[in-house]
C-alpha cells in the first residue's frame, strides 16, 4: 500500500508508522520520499468562472486578476507589464486559456507530496496509521482480499464513482460511498476539476480525505486530468500513484491490479493513441493474454470516455477507441467496464458491437459524483435496446462480487438535481440530498422509465458454458516473468516491429555465440562494479544513424518509411546525462515494446569485455498543442514548417470518425485546420489529439572514473558511443583545465545543427543547455527530431540543462517531454524536483533553477532549495559557483526586457551573499555578457549573467537592442553561436563565445518577416544589421575571469562534516587549554594563601622553599614531594 500525504513546508519527512489494528504504533518509521512539482496557470474552463451546479465557489475576478495585473509586481518598463482597468478584465487578457508566460504568477507550485510504501502487509487486515512523530492524527485502512481468495460469507465490495469535483453534491455522494464500506475503490478519472487552477487539487485532497485515507483508490485518468487546465496529467500522477511498474507497464496511464477474484485492466483510453501498435494497445494484449481466469475469474475495465452511452453529451466521442479495442474485451471475455465523462448514469446489457450480446461486456456510465458542470442532458430517443438504464441524477456504485460466478452491481442516488434559472444562455442546478430529497427523485427532461426508481440493481452472472471467452487468458498468471508476444499489427506496424525484431535476434545470437566462447576462455578486463555481471561483446556493425535531412523530413511529417526500417537501428536518440558520483545515465528511444533496456559499458575503446547495467523504460502522453505561430511560418533557418495536411490529419475527424459523433469534423481545406483549434489545442474530444511517446530507456552505468573514456552500447542497439567522465569534485590537474560547454534556444533548423558541431569541436567535457531544446511547441514528434539531430554531440557529452518556456509553456507542455527524456540528478542533490538541482563536478558548483518558471519568493521550495544548496557549497572544494536558469535578470535586448524581474528581485541579494561567479541564460535569441553586477550596477563582487540564447532556433535572432547600451552590458550581438568555459584552477578561469552563424533580414511575405542565415567562416566582417555593440566585426568574445580573496561576507562554508571535525578538535582543544589555565588559577591561589593564612604549627613567616614553588608549579604535587622542605608542611595544608 501506498500512503500519501502533502505538507507545506520543506523538510518534513516522509514517514509513516504502523500496526495492525489494537496493537501500538512502533517507534521506528517506515521512510519514503517526497517531490514537488510546477504547473503552468490555464484556468480554460468556463464553469470556473460560472460554476453550473451547487454552491460551488467560483473563481472570482479579483483572484484571478491579483496574478494578471503584473503591474503590481513589475515595472512599466517590463516586457510583462500589464495593468488591468477592471479586475473582469484579467478573463480577456489570458493567452488562449493561459497567463501569459510572460509573467512571472503564472506558474504555480504544488505543496510538498510525500509517499511512502508499506510492505509485507496481510490481505483484509485492518491496520492503523500515523504520519511522522509532528502528526498527531492517525488513520485507519483495511487491505483489500488476497488474489483469488473467495469467502461466501464476506463477499468483495467495490465502490465506483467518477467526474467528482469539490461541490456540495461532491461530498454528499463521498459520505455515500462511505456508507458502503468498500474494501477498494475505483475512481474512473475527472477528480478534482480543479482545470487549470492548480491548488484546488488540495481542496479535493482535503474534501475525500475521509474517504481516501481510509480506503485503497484505483484511479485512471480522465480529460480534466489531461487536456483541461493543459495539465497533461502531471497532478494526477503526482498526487495519486498507482501501480504501473508493478503490473509491467511503462506508464502510469494504463496498468493492471489484482484483488480478490477480480482482475483490474485500467486504461487511459481516448486520451491516448489506441491502435493495434500503440502502447497502449499492446500493454491491453498482453495483460489480458496473462490473466489467470481460475484465479482472478472477474475481469474488469476501467477508462473515462465510455463506448456505449445515449446521451447527447459526448455521444460517440469513444468510437475509435471501441473501433480498435472492442473485438480485444470480447475474444479475452471482459465483464464490466466502467466509464465516467457523462454526468449521468447509465448501464447497458451485456453488448457487442451495438448488439445485445450474452457474452459481452456490461458497459457502466457512472460520471454522476457531484461535479460543477451540472447534469447532462437530454438523452437520445429513442433509447437503444442495449441500454438497461439511465438517469441523470447523482450517486456512485457498489460492486459485490460474492463468488466466480455471480456479481451484483447496484447504484445508489446520493443527490437530485433540478434547473433553477438560466443565466446568460447557460443553466444553474441545484443539488438537493438526504431526506429532503423525497423517495420519488426524478431530473427534469429524463425520459427513462427508471426515472423515479431510488437505485439500480442487477445480478451479473458469468456462464461459462455459454461464453467460452469467459475462460480467456493462458493462465501464467499476473504479472508475468516476461513480456508475451506482441499481437497482431497493422501493416505499417507490422513491418516496423518485424525490422525490429530481425535486429534484435541479430544482436542476441551475437551475443549468444561470444557467450559461448567466454566460457571457453579466462575472463579479462576492468574489474567488476555494482552496475551488474561480465559479458562479451561483439565488434558492432557501423553506424546507421538517421542523417540531417532525414530528420529535417521527418520535422515536416514524412514518414521514416522513406527510408527502409530494415536499415535503421533499432535504438534510436542516445544521451547521455550524470546521475550520482561515479554515475552517468544513458537515455535512448526505441519504437517497440519489449527491447532490454540493459547497456553494456567498458572502461577504454574495446569492448572484448563489458559491464551491464540495467534499466527501466517508461513512456507518456502528451495533448497537442500547436501553439507556436512560428510552427506554420518559421522565421529563420531552412524553414521546415508544420505543413497543412499533417495537422489537418488530426484535425479532420471525418478520416476516422462517423459522422453521428459529437467530434466529428469534417474541413474541406487542409488550411482550416488552423482555425478548428481549440485554445490553439487539437479538440479534447478528437481522439487523435493525443500525442503518444516512444519508448524511453534508462539505465545508469555505476563504478565509473573521473575523468575516464568509457564505450558504451545499448544491449538492443547494434552502434556503440564514447563518452569521458567529467572530473571529480575539487582540484583538477595542473595543465589539464576543465572545459563545459554552453548553449541554449537551439531548435532543429539548419543553424541548429551548425551551432552543434561547433560546440562538439571545442571537445568540452561537460555540456549545459540552458533552455528551449527542441522548439517543439505543441508538436510532440519534433522531440523525436531533436534527439535524432542531437545524438552526434549528446550520446558523446553528458548534458546538464535546466527547462525554458519552451518546455513548459509552449504547447502546454508543463515540462513532461523534457522530464522524461532529460534525466537530471535531483534526488542526488537534495532536491525534490527536476526544476531545480545542483551537482559538482571539478572545481565547480553547478545549480539549476526554474527561474521565473516557478514561484521564487523566500518561501517557495524554488528559494529555499537555492538558498540550502548555496549554504553549504564547501568553497575550498569547489570555489566556482555557477548558476543556470532560463529568463534571464540582465538582458538589454527589447526581446523579453525585464521579464526576469521579480525572480531577480527575489533571488539577487541571495547570489550575491554566497558569492556566485556566474549566471547563465538563454530566452532572447543573441549573445550578451555583462561587467560584474549587482542591483544593475557594476560592481566586482557581483557575478557575470551571461545570455546564449543563440543556437539557432525558428524564432530568428532578437532584435532590436536598447539604447544606450547599460553600463553593466560588456559585448553584445544578434548573432548565433555557442560558448566554452574553461576552469583553469580555483582562480582563474576563461570564458570564450564563438560566432557560428550570422542572420539577415530577408523580404517579408505577407505578415512575416523571414531570416536567412549564412555559416561563418573567418569572415571578421561578420556582424548583423542592427546589432550597435562596439565588438560586432570581433569573431569572438573571450575574458579571464579572476577570483580574489573572498570577501568575509562570503567566507567559504566547509560541508557539515567539515564543521563537525572543526568542531570537535576545536571542543577538545578549548577544554584542554581551560583545563591548564584552571590548574593555573588554582596553583597561584594556593600560593597566596600559604604565604598570608596563619596555621596551627607554623609560623606568620612561613614560605615554601623556592625550590618547591617552582618545581609544583612546572610538574605538579608528585614531583614536588622530593623537593627539600615538603615534608615540613602539614598534612592539613598538603590536601588544600
Amino acid at each position: 500500500v501506498v500512503v500519501t500525504f502533502v505538507t507545506q513546508s520543506r523538510g518534513r519527512p516522509s514517514e509513516v508508522a504502523f500496526a495492525k489494528e489494537g496493537v501500538s504504533l512502533p517507534s521506528e518509521y517506515v521512510q519514503g520520499q517526497v517531490s514537488t512539482y510546477s504547473s503552468y496557470i490555464c484556468p480554460s474552463n468556463f464553469h470556473l468562472r460560472k460554476p453550473a451546479l451547487g454552491p460551488y465557489p467560483a473563481l472570482p475576478d479579483e483572484e484571478l486578476a491579483a496574478l494578471v495585473n503584473t503591474s503590481a509586481f513589475m515595472p512599466n518598463t517590463s516586457a510583462s507589464y500589464l495593468n488591468l482597468a477592471s479586475a473582469s478584465d484579467a478573463w480577456k487578457e489570458l493567452d488562449n486559456g493561459c497567463i501569459l508566460y510572460k509573467n512571472p504568477l503564472g506558474f504555480s507550485q504544488s505543496p510538498y507530496i510525500h509517499t511512502v510504501m508499506l510492505k509485507d502487509l496481510e490481505p483484509r487486515t485492518a491496520y492503523h496509521y500515523r504520519l511522522g512523530a509532528q502528526s498527531g492524527r492517525e488513520f485507519n485502512f483495511t487491505t483489500p482480499p488476497a488474489v483469488g481468495f473467495s469467502d461466501p460469507s464476506t463477499p468483495f465490495r467495490l465502490g465506483v464513482w467518477a467526474d467528482v469535483g469539490v461541490t456540495n453534491v461532491s461530498l454528499a455522494v463521498m459520505k455515500e460511498m462511505l456508507s458502503y464500506s468498500p474494501e477498494l475503490v475505483l475512481l474512473v478519472g475527472d477528480f478534482s476539476y480543479a482545470d487549470g487552477w492548480p491548488h484546488r487539487w488540495d481542496l479535493f485532497g482535503r474534501m475525500s480525505e475521509p474517504l481516501m485515507s481510509g480506503v485503497v483508490t484505483l484511479g485512471v485518468p480522465g480529460n480534466h486530468e489531461i487536456e483541461a487546465g493543459r495539465q497533461q496529467g502531471q497532478d494526477w500522477m503526482h498526487r495519486y500513484p498507482v501501480p504501473f511498474r508493478a503490473s509491467g507497464s511503462e506508464t502510469a496511464m494504463w496498468y493492471s491490479y489484482e484483488a480478490g477474484l477480480v482482475h483490474f485492466l485500467c486504461l487511459a483510453g481516448s486520451y491516448a493513441p489506441t491502435g493495434e501498435d500503440s502502447p497502449q494497445f499492446q500493454f491491453a494484449f498482453e495483460d489480458l493474454q496473462r490473466v489467470n481466469r481460475t484465479r482472478t475469474p472477474w475481469i474488469v475495465v476501467q477508462f473515462h470516455t465510455p463506448w456505449y452511452n445515449s446521451n447527447n453529451h459526448h455521444y460517440q466521442e469513444g468510437w475509435l477507441h471501441q473501433h480498435d479495442m472492442e473485438d480485444m474485451f470480447f475474444i479475452h471475455g471482459v465483464d464490466l467496464v466502467f466509464n465516467g465523462h457523462i454526468h449521468s448514469y447509465e448501464r447497458s446489457h451485456p453488448v457487442y458491437k451495438e448488439q445485445v450480446n450474452s457474452c459481452g461486456p456490461t458497459h457502466i456510465v457512472i460520471g454522476d459524483a457531484g461535479n460543477y458542470e451540472g447534469p447532462a442532458l437530454p438523452w437520445r430517443l429513442p433509447r437503444p435496446l442495449w441500454s438497461a438504464f439511465r438517469e441523470s441524477s447523482f450517486g456512485a456504485g457498489l460492486l459485490t462480487v460474492h463468488n466466480s460466478t455471480h456479481a451484483e452491481w447496484e447504484w445508489r442516488r446520493a443527490a437530485c438535481v433540478q434547473k433553477s434559472d438560466t443565466q446568460a444562455g447557460y443553466y444553474t442546478w441545484d443539488g438537493v440530498s438526504g431526506p429532503e430529497a423525497g423517495p420519488r427523485c426524478s431530473t427534469t427532461g429524463d425520459t427513462s422509465s427508471q426515472s423515479f426508481e431510488t437505485s439500480d440493481r442487477v445480478m451479473v452472472v458469468r456462464d461459462v458454458a455459454a461464453c467460452p471467452s469467459r475462460l480467456a487468458g493462458d493462465g501464467k498468471g499476473w504479472p508475468a516473468q516476461a513480456p508475451a508476444p506482441a499481437p497482431p499489427a497493422a501493416p505499417t506496424a507490422r513491418r516496423r516491429l518485424a525490422a525490429e525484431t530481425r535486429a534484435l535476434r541479430a544482436v542476441a545470437a551475437a551475443d549468444a555465440a561470444q557467450e559461448s566462447a567466454r566460457q571457453q576462455a579466462v575472463s579479462v578486463g576492468p574489474a567488476p562494479v555494482p552496475a551488474g555481471v561480465t559479458r562479451s561483446l561483439p565488434r558492432p556493425p557501423p553506424s546507421l544513424p538517421l542523417s540531417l535531412e532525414e530528420a529535417q523530413r521527418l520535422a515536416a511529417g514524412a514518414s521514416l518509411e522513406t527510408r527502409r526500417l530494415e536499415d535503421l537501428d533499432v535504438v534510436q536518440q542516445v544521451h547521455v546525462g550524470l546521475a550520482g558520483p561515479g554515475e552517468a545515465v544513458v537515455t535512448f528511444v526505441t519504437w517497440a515494446r519489449g527491447v532490454s533496456s540493459e547497456v553494456y559499458y567498458t572502461e577504454g575503446t574495446e569492448m572484448t569485455q563489458a559491464w551491464l547495467a540495467s534499466g527501466e523504460v517508461s513512456t507518456y502522453i502528451t495533448h497537442i498543442c500547436p501553439t507556436g505561430g512560428k510552427l506554420r511560418y518559421p522565421k529563420m533557418g531552412d524553414r521546415v514548417p508544420l505543413p497543412d495536411e499533417e495537422l489537418a490529419k488530426v484535425v479532420d475527424t471525418s478520416r476516422f470518425l462517423p459522422i453521428t459523433s459529437d467530434s466529428y469534423l469534417h474541413l474541406f481545406f487542409p488550411s482550416q485546420a488552423w482555425d478548428h483549434l481549440d485554445k490553439r489545442c487539437v479538440v479534447y474530444k478528437n481522439p487523435k489529439g493525443y500525442h503518444q511517446a516512444p519508448y524511453i530507456h534508462t539505465a545508469v552505468l555505476t563504478g565509473l572514473k573521473p575523468r575516464t573514456k568509457y564505450t558504451y552500447r545499448p544491449k538492443a542497439g547494434t552502434r556503440q558511443f564514447s563518452f569521458v567522465t567529467p572530473p571529480a569534485p575539487g582540484p583538477i590537474e595542473p595543465g589539464k583545465p576543465f572545459k563545459i560547454g554552453v548553449w541554449a534556444d537551439v531548435g532543429i533548423t539548419n543553424v541548429s545543427w551548425t551551432v552543434m558541431q561547433q560546440v562538439k569541436a571545442a571537445n568540452p567535457e561537460l555540456v549545459l543547455l540552458v533552455g528551449d531544446y527542441s522548439y517543439a511547441d505543441g508538436w510532440s514528434s519534433r522531440w523525436d527530431v531533436f534527439g535524432t539531430m542531437m545524438e552526434p554531440l549528446m550520446a558523446a557529452v553528458p548534458t546538464l540543462g535546466v527547462p525554458g518556456n519552451h518546455e513548459i509553456s509552449e504547447g502546454r507542455y508543463q515540462g513532461v517531454d523534457w522530464m522524461f527524456r532529460y534525466p537530471i540528478p535531483y534526488r542526488e542533490s537534495g532536491s525534490e524536483s527536476p526544476m531545480w538541482y545542483s551537482y559538482e563536478t571539478g572545481p565547480v558548483h553547478i545549480l539549476g533553477l526554474a527561474g521565473s518558471y516557478a514561484p521564487s519568493d523566500k518561501s517557495s521550495p524554488q528559494y529555499l532549495f537555492a538558498k540550502e544548496d548555496l549554504r553549504h557549497v564547501d568553497r575550498y572544494r569547489t570555489p566556482w559557483v555557477v548558476v543556470q536558469f532560463h529568463t534571464p535578470w540582465y538582458n538589454s535586448n527589447k526581446n523579453h526586457y525585464q521579464e526576469g524581474y521579480k525572480h531577480q528581485q527575489d533571488m539577487e541579494e541571495l547570489f550575491y551573499t554566497y558569492g556566485v561567479d556566474i549566471v547563465f541564460n538563454g530566452h532572447v535569441h543573441s549573445y550578451e555578457r555583462s561587467h560584474r553586477v549587482y542591483k544593475n550596477k557594476v560592481d566586482p563582487l557581483g557575478p557575470m549573467h551571461i545570455v546564449i540564447g543563440d543556437a539557432g532556433n525558428y524564432d530568428g535572432p532578437a532584435l532590436p537592442w536598447v539604447e544606450p547600451q547599460p553600463e553593466w552590458s560588456a559585448v553584445r550581438e544578434s548573432a548565433f553561436g555557442s560558448g566554452v568555459l574553461t576552469v583553469f584552477n580555483a582562480t582563474h578561469a576563461e570564458w570564450a563565445w564563438r560566432r557560428a552563424a550570422c542572420a539577415y533580414r530577408g523580404s517579408p511575405i505577407g505578415d512575416h518577416s523571414w531570416w536567412y542565415a549564412s555559416t561563418w567562416h573567418g569572415n571578421s566582417s561578420c556582424s548583423t544589421e542592427g546589432d550597435n555593440s562596439a565588438q560586432k566585426s570581433e569573431p569572438s568574445d573571450a575574458v579571464m575571469l579572476i577570483r580574489g580573496e573572498v570577501p568575509a561576507r562570503v567566507r567559504p562554508r566547509a560541508s557539515w562534516w567539515s564543521w563537525a571535525l572543526i568542531g570537535t578538535a576545536t571542543a577538545v582543544a578549548g577544554l584542554l587549554v581551560g583545563t591548564m589555565l584552571v590548574m593555573s588559577v588554582l596553583k597561584a591561589l594556593r600560593k597566596k594563601k600559604l604565604q598570608s593564612r596563619s596555621l596551627s604549627g607554623i609560623s606568620e613567616d612561613f614560605e615554601l622553599p623556592a625550590e618547591a614553588e617552582s618545581t609544583e608549579m612546572a610538574s605538579g604535587t608528585a614531583a614536588a614531594a622530593d623537593t627539600p622542605g615538603y615534608a615540613t608542611v602539614p598534612q592539613q595544608l598538603r590536601s588544600q
